[in-house]
């Protein structure tokens, strides 16, 4: 039985063990998630929190002290799980890095008709 694409990163990123580790932001043409606006949300966490770029990626925070990419570890498994099980047409809106609420996106088309009545 072959993993789906998102089961692969969950066990890469360990997913779910509640635990400090590194993390790397998934790179190249493969989506991990069901479109590339959810694949953007994804990403961004994660390179936030790459060694490379986190001023303390072990304890979540990005810059400045205290900015979090989540507010624990078990956090970060539930928004990396929600990003790869997020329909196409939705985004998430989140605060304090959490999430609070799923909003249906409007698809690029849609946002640049013109009406055709005189």
């Amino acid at each position: 039985m072959s993993l789906s694409a998102a089961q692969k990163l969950r066990e890469e990123l360990s997913i779910g063990c509640g635990a400090a580790r590194a993390v790397r932001a998934p790179c190249g043409t493969q989506l991990h998630c069901r479109g590339w606006l959810q694949e953007a949300e994804l990403r961004m966490l994660c390179n936030n929190l790459d060694p490379a770029n986190a001023e303390d990626p072990d304890h979540l925070i990005v810059y400045g002290g205290t900015g979090r990419a989540a507010r624990s570890w078990p956090c970060f498994d539930a928004l990396v799980r929600r990003s790869t099980a997020l329909p196409s047409s939705s985004t998430t809106c989140r605060v304090s890095s959490m999430i609070r609420a799923r909003m249906r996106v409007a698809l690029p088309g849609s946002l640049c008709r013109r009406s055709t009545r005189s």
